[in-house]
């Protein structure tokens, strides 16, 4: 149900006045049923609290992805275990396309939570967000337009290797079968002034028969809007790509199917006015790009690509290939963005390529007053324009 209308505009511009980017009914309680979804027009348009978002760059010109009308006097919030963006939204709303989901409280704590669904979460207050612990985000939405990567190709002596998602750095090349060339990566691309996701990894080519391994999804979206963000020493938000489809079992005549590319990195944003870490840090800041699926061709699944790496700047690996198909290549990580891995070839007259890794997401801080330094963030996070 809508909240009391203390507030009426009537104003055709009254959205830029107040700077908010979302108009939509209160879906609290609601699970976002009975019409949660539905936009409220412009004209009506209450903001009973505080609109926030936007710290970045000034009072006369301020910069950010997103901002909202935060409730006054909500109580603190926990938020653990599962947030589905799907149902669990206090508000639903679009931004540039995609479907977003807020969550907004009184002092707001981030620990062992999981996010899931298709829709960007933002989460908002008027006080301050504390990330107590990790934060996995895999809420996976539509791509943007943006991402050029492509598949592979199909051919009965062995399909190619999808290609990896390009975000923040380009994603892999996949690899070539025995008579076709793979996937090409998508470039990168500027930092996102939106809201937006990554870009997913491309399927990999077939044999006629056995199709390639299906390409990793990008990271998720989350976007915090506070007037103080605090980052506990086991604070951390893991938005990474997931990997890439291994090969799909082979025939005894078939080449095999070629290796699906990894998902980029996605989106972690910061909107602040001041931004807190502490001195030893045990958590991970990390938007990854997830590793190639392996080429196959010798009658047995073969390996998907990983989304998770020995530590969170080093790169997820490349699934395995068949004994003659092309392994997939490495995920990125944000410090050793030169290595982001193409799936080596097949190398023999019959065989697969392996995926292409997915580039890196993007870290991006809006803020006006201190902020601190990550130092176990992989990509290093950038300040908004």
């Amino acid at each position: 149900m809508l909240r009391p209308l203390l507030l009426l505009c009537l104003m055709p511009a009254c959205d830029a006045i107040f700077r908010i980017d979302h108009v939509s009914v209160d879906a609290r309680g609601s699970g976002g049923a009975d019409g949660a979804d539905m936009p409220v027009p412009d004209a009506i348009l209450p903001c009973v609290g505080k609109v926030m978002g936007k710290n970045g760059g000034t009072l006369a010109a301020p910069k950010g992805m997103f901002s909202t009308c935060v409730p006054s006097n909500e109580p603190d919030v926990p938020l653990t275990g599962t947030l589905d963006t799907d149902s669990n939204c206090d508000v639903m709303t679009e931004s540039n396309g995609i479907g977003v989901c807020v969550k907004y409280g009184g002092a707001i704590s981030l620990s062992a939570l999981t996010v899931t669904g298709t829709r960007a979460l933002v989460i908002a207050t008027q006080g301050t967000i504390t990330i107590a612990g990790l934060v996995d985000v895999q809420n996976h939405g539509t791509a943007d337009a943006g991402c050029q990567n492509t598949s592979g190709t199909s051919d009965a002596a062995g399909g190619s290797g999808g290609a990896g998602g390009g975000f923040a750095t380009s994603g892999g090349n996949g690899g070539a079968a025995r008579m076709q060339s793979g996937g090409f990566g998508g470039g990168p691309q500027n930092p996102p002034q939106m809201l937006r996701f990554g870009c997913a990894g491309r399927e990999g080519g077939s044999d006629g028969a056995d199709l390639g391994g299906v390409g990793g999804p990008s990271g998720g979206t989350i976007y915090l809007i506070a007037n103080e963000i605090d980052v506990a020493p086991t604070g951390g938000i893991d938005a990474s790509g997931e990997g890439g489809g291994g090969g799909v079992s082979a025939t005894s005549t078939g080449g095999g199917g070629g290796g699906g590319g990894g998902g980029s990195g996605g989106l972690i944003g910061f909107d602040a006015l001041t931004i807190k870490t502490k001195t030893t840090m045990t958590g991970a800041f990390s938007a990854n790009g997830g590793g190639g699926g392996g080429g196959n061709n010798n009658l047995a699944a073969m390996g998907a690509g990983s989304r998770t790496s020995t530590t969170s700047t080093s790169s997820p690996a490349g699934g395995m290939g068949g004994t003659t198909s092309g392994n997939g290549g490495a995920g990125g990580a944000g410090l050793v963005d030169g290595t982001v891995g193409a799936g080596t070839a097949a190398n023999t007259a019959h065989g697969a390529g392996g995926g292409g890794g997915g580039g890196t997401g993007w870290f991006v801080l809006y803020h006006r007053g201190s902020v601190a330094t990550f130092t176990n963030a992989s990509p290093a996070p950038v300040t908004g324009s």
